[in-house]
C-alpha cells in the first residue's frame, strides 16, 4: 500500500489547482448601484431604484417623457457602458423605458405610458451596465 505523504498530497493538490484567466478583484455598492470589477478590466453594475418624470409629450398613441440618471463615478467606468434597462413591474402604467449612456457617469432616456400626466411619476427601474 502506498501512503499519502504530505509531499504527495501537496503535489496532487498542485496538479489539480487551476488559475482562472479572469476573476473578481473588487465588488461593492454605491447608492442604489451594485458593481463588480474583473481583473480583465471588465466592469459590471446593477441599478435597482427609480427615475422620475412626467409624461406629457404625445407620440402617436402614447405619451413620453425624458429622464436622466447618474452613474456614481466610484464604480469606475472610464467610458459610456452598454446598458439593458427595464421597468420593474407596471409602475404608474408605464409600458416602456429605454436609455443610453452618454458618458461614463450619465444615462438619459425615455419613459412611455398610455396616458398623459403632468404629475411627477416615480418609475421603478432596473439597469444592467457593463464594459468589455
Amino acid at each position: 500500500a502506498r501512503l499519502i505523504t504530505p509531499a504527495r498530497l501537496k503535489a496532487a493538490i498542485g496538479y489539480w489547482t487551476v488559475t482562472p484567466d479572469n476573476y473578481v478583484i473588487d465588488e461593492g455598492t454605491s447608492g442604489d448601484w451594485r458593481y463588480r470589477k474583473w481583473n480583465s478590466g471588465k466592469i459590471e453594475a446593477w441599478y435597482e431604484g427609480s427615475v422620475t418624470c412626467s409624461t406629457t409629450t404625445a407620440r402617436g398613441n402614447v405619451y413620453t417623457s425624458t429622464y436622466s440618471l447618474a452613474i456614481p463615478s466610484d464604480i469606475g467606468f472610464t467610458s459610456a457602458p452598454y446598458l439593458i434597462i427595464g421597468n420593474n413591474g407596471n409602475t404608474n402604467n408605464v409600458i416602456g423605458i429605454d436609455g443610453e449612456a452618454s458618458s461614463a457617469t450619465d444615462i438619459s432616456g425615455y419613459v412611455w405610458r398610455p396616458q398623459s400626466s403632468t404629475n411627477t411619476l416615480t418609475v421603478q427601474t432596473r439597469i444592467y451596465a457593463w464594459t468589455d
